[in-house]
C-alpha cells in the first residue's frame, strides 16, 4: 500500500494522436482523482482502439499537472531542509493552498462528473467503458484532485441511469477488486461484463506495469469474454494479459452470452484464487479459520490489548489488512464483527492520531485551559454531601416504585405532564432572544459568564437531563415492573457510581487523566487512551461539573469517540500533512443551539456540511493505496 510520499521523477508525457475513426455515441469515462496522466494516454489509446470516445474528468486534468509537479518539488525541498526551514515550508503550503483554490472554484468531482452526463445524454451518447483513478481503502477514490466515493457513483448513476450502458468498469487504486467491491460495484453498473482492480496494493500509476494490464484488459475484453472455459480463460490471459501475474490483480469476468447467467461468472485474485475460477461467494464456509483469526486479531489491535504497530507495513497489522479486505464480504455473510474501514485506521494510528492533534488544536488549548480552573476539593465535597443522602435517595426511589406498582398509568401520565412542563420551561427560554443569545455564547468554555449567566446555563443542563430522564421511564410504559427493576438496580448502584466519580475526579487533580493532544497521544497507548475515555465519561455523570470542566471534557469524550474509536475519518488522515482535511462531522465545543426545540441538534456535534479542502498530497501519482 502507498502510504508514503515518494520522490518522484516526472517523466515526459506526450499526448497520443488517434487516427483511426470513433464512434462518438459511446463514451469511456476516466475520472482521475490524483495525478493519471500516464494512465489516461493508456485509456486514450484503447478507446481509440475499441472506437469510443473518451472523456477525462476533470477535462483540465493536463493544468493539474504543473501545480501538482510544482507541490512534490517543493514538498522534496522541504524533506531535504535541514535548518531555517519556515520559508521553504510556507512555499509547499502555499503551493497546496493554490491548487485547493482550484478545485474549489471548478467544483467537486461529483459535480463535474454530473455535468459530463449531462453533456452526454444531450448528445445522445451512452456511457459504455468507467474508469476511476485515485487513492482507495475500499470505495473511496482520492487525491489532488478531490475526492469521489463508491456511494457517490451509485447517486450519480442512479440520476443517470438511461445512460448507464457500462460493460467494462477499471478500478485503479488499492483493494479495489476484492470481492466484496465487485459485488458492490456491480450493483451501480448492471451490465458490467468485466471488472478490474487490484486485491491489494496497486501500483503507481506511472509504472508500466500497471499500464500494460490496464491497456491489454481494455482492448482484449472481448477476447476475455468469449473464453467460457475456465481452463482456457487461464491459458489465454496467462499469454495475453500482462502484469496479470505480477501484481496484486483482481477481475471479475462473466464470459456468458447472457448478461443473466452469473452463475458462469469468473474471478481472479491475487491473495485468493491466483487463477480465475467460479466466482462463488458461498467459498466464505471454507475460509473460517482465516476470517477467525482476522478476528481475532482485529479485536486485539481495537481494543488495545495489542498495541497497533507504528509503521503501516508492519507484517503484524498488514497481513491481517490484507485478508481482512479479500475478505470483507465474508464478514458481512458471516456476520462477523470485524469493521475493515476502522482495520484500515488502525493500520495508520500513528497519521491519524497526528491528524487529530493538528484538526482539534484549538479546541484542545481551550479544553486545557478550563481543566485547569476545576475546584477538585469543592467537587469531592459535593460528592461526599451526595454520599450521605444515598438512603434518602433509595427510599424515594422506592416510593416511586409503589407508585408505580398501584397505579402505572397515573404515574406514567404524571411522568408525560412533567415532559410537557420542562419543555414549556425550556421552550420559553429558547424563545427568549436575550437568554438565546447568552446560552450559544456559553457554549464556549473560555467564554466570561457572569453568575447569572452561569445559573442560567445549570438550569438549561438540568431541564434536558430532566427530559432525557424522564423520557427514557416512558420507554417501560407497557412494562412497568421492568421499570421498577431498573429503578432499584440503579438505586442499589448509586454509591458505587459516586465513589466511582470521586476517585475519577482526584486522578483528574492529580493529571493522571489527560486530553489528547499530539504529546498525550504519542506518550500513552490505545488502552491508555480507552481507559482514558472511560474515566472521563465517570466524571460527566456527575451533575455538580462546573460548565467549562463539563464542556471540556464532553468535547474531549465526543471527539475521540468520533475518531480514534469509531474512526469517523476523512480518507486523508492515513498520512500527516500539512493541510489537514476537515472530516464531515466535526465536534464543536458545546453545542449548537438553534430554535425552537425540535431543531436542537445532538449535543456535542456540529452536522453541517464542510467543504473538503486538499485532500491529496499523499504522494506518487494515480493508483492509490
Amino acid at each position: 500500500m502507498k502510504f508514503l510520499i515518494f520522490v518522484l521523477t516526472f517523466v515526459s508525457i506526450k499526448s497520443w494522436a488517434c487516427t483511426q475513426k470513433v464512434d462518438e455515441s459511446k463514451v469511456m469515462l476516466f475520472v482521475d482523482t490524483n495525478f493519471s496522466d500516464l494512465e489516461i494516454e493508456t485509456a486514450k489509446r484503447a478507446a481509440c482502439l475499441r472506437g469510443e470516445k473518451l472523456v477525462v474528468v476533470p477535462k483540465t486534468y493536463k493544468q493539474y499537472t504543473a501545480q501538482i509537479r510544482q507541490i512534490e518539488t517543493k514538498l522534496n525541498a522541504v524533506k531535504r531542509c535541514r535548518q531555517n526551514c519556515d520559508a521553504v515550508s510556507k512555499e509547499y503550503a502555499d503551493a497546496q493552498m493554490e491548487l485547493l483554490k482550484k478545485r474549489e472554484e471548478e467544483g467537486s468531482l461529483k459535480e463535474l462528473i454530473k455535468k459530463e452526463l449531462e453533456d452526454t445524454r444531450k448528445s445522445n451518447a451512452k456511457v459504455t467503458n468507467f474508469l476511476l483513478s485515485g487513492h482507495d481503502g475500499g470505495g473511496n477514490f482520492g487525491g489532488y484532485k478531490g475526492s469521489v466515493s463508491r456511494e457517490d457513483i451509485s447517486d450519480i448513476m442512479n440520476e443517470f441511469a438511461d445512460i448507464n450502458d457500462v460493460s467494462t468498469l477499471m478500478l485503479l487504486g488499492c483493494y479495489t477488486g476484492v470481492q466484496k467491491e465487485i459485488v458492490n460495484w456491480k450493483g451501480i453498473f448492471p451490465k458490467v461484463r468485466m471488472i478490474g482492480g487490484y486485491d491489494g496494493s496497486a501500483p503507481l500509476s506511472d509504472k508500466p506495469m500497471g499500464h500494460h494490464y490496464l491497456e491489454d484488459l481494455l482492448t482484449k475484453e472481448k477476447s476475455l469474454l468469449q473464453q467460457a472455459d475456465e481452463k482456457q480463460l487461464n491459458q489465454y490471459v496467462k499469454a495475453n494479459i500482462r502484469g496479470l501475474h505480477s501484481m496484486h490483480s483482481a477481475v471479475y469476468l462473466e464470459p456468458s452470452c447472457s448478461e443473466e447467467e452469473e452463475s458462469n461468472a469468473m474471478y481472479y485474485g491475487s491473495l485468493t484464487n491466483k487463477k480465475f475460477s467460479s466466482f462463488d461467494l458461498n467459498q466464505c464456509m471454507s475460509k473460517a479459520k482465516v476470517i477467525n483469526s482476522v478476528k481475532t486479531q482485529y479485536m486485539k489491535f481495537d481494543s488495545g490489548e495489542v498495541e497497533p504497530p507504528k509503521s503501516p507495513s508492519d507484517p503484524a497489522i498488514k497481513t491481517v489488512y490484507d485478508q481482512a479486505r479479500s475478505l470483507e464480504h465474508c464478514f458481512e455473510q458471516l456476520d462477523v464483527p470485524v469493521n475493515v474501514n476502522s482495520l484500515f485506521n488502525l493500520r495508520f494510528y500513528e497519521a491519524v492520531k497526528e491528524n487529530f492533534a493538528t484538526f482539534y488544536k484549538s479546541e484542545l488549548e481551550i479544553a486545557e485551559s478550563a481543566l485547569k480552573d476545576i475546584q477538585v476539593e469543592q467537587l469531592i465535597a459535593e460528592l461526599d454531601d451526595e454520599l450521605a443522602k444515598v438512603e434518602q435517595h433509595e427510599k424515594k426511589v422506592d416510593e416511586e416504585n409503589e407508585v408505580i406498582r398501584k397505579d402505572p398509568e397515573s404515574y406514567f401520565i404524571n411522568l408525560e405532564s412533567k415532559i410537557k412542563l420542562a419543555e414549556w420551561e425550556l421552550d420559553q427560554m429558547l424563545d427568549d432572544s436575550k437568554k438565546f443569545e447568552q446560552l450559544n455564547k456559553i457554549q464556549n468554555p473560555s467564554y466570561p459568564a457572569n453568575f447569572e449567566e452561569e445559573m442560567l446555563y445549570d438550569r438549561y443542563v438540568q431541564l434536558k437531563e430532566e427530559i432525557s430522564e424522564h423520557r427514557s421511564k416512558i420507554n417501560y410504559k407497557n412494562n412497568p415492573d421492568l421499570l421498577i427493576a431498573v429503578n432499584r438496580l440503579k438505586a442499589q448502584q448509586r454509591r458505587n457510581d459516586l465513589l466511582s466519580n470521586k476517585e475519577n475526579i482526584k486522578l483528574l487533580k492529580d493529571k493522571q487523566i489527560w486530553l489528547p493532544n499530539s504529546d498525550n497521544l504519542k506518550k500513552y497507548s490505545r488502552k491508555e487512551l480507552r481507559d482514558n475515555i472511560h474515566k472521563m465519561s465517570g466524571i460527566l455523570s456527575s451533575k455538580s461539573l462546573p460548565r467549562k470542566t463539563r464542556l471540556a471534557l464532553r468535547w474531549a469524550v465526543d471527539a475521540q469517540q468520533e475518531h480514534l474509536i469509531h474512526f469517523q475519518n476523512p480518507f486523508e488522515w492515513h498520512e500527516v500533512t500539512v493541510t489537514v482535511t476537515p472530516p464531515e462531522r466535526k465536534i464543536t465545543m458545546g453545542e449548537t443551539i438553534s430554535r425552537p426545540m425540535s431543531g436542537l441538534t445532538l449535543f456535542g456535534r456540529d452536522m453541517g456540511t464542510l467543504s473538503s479542502p486538499l485532500g491529496g498530497f499523499m504522494g506518487g501519482m494515480g493508483g492509490g493505496l
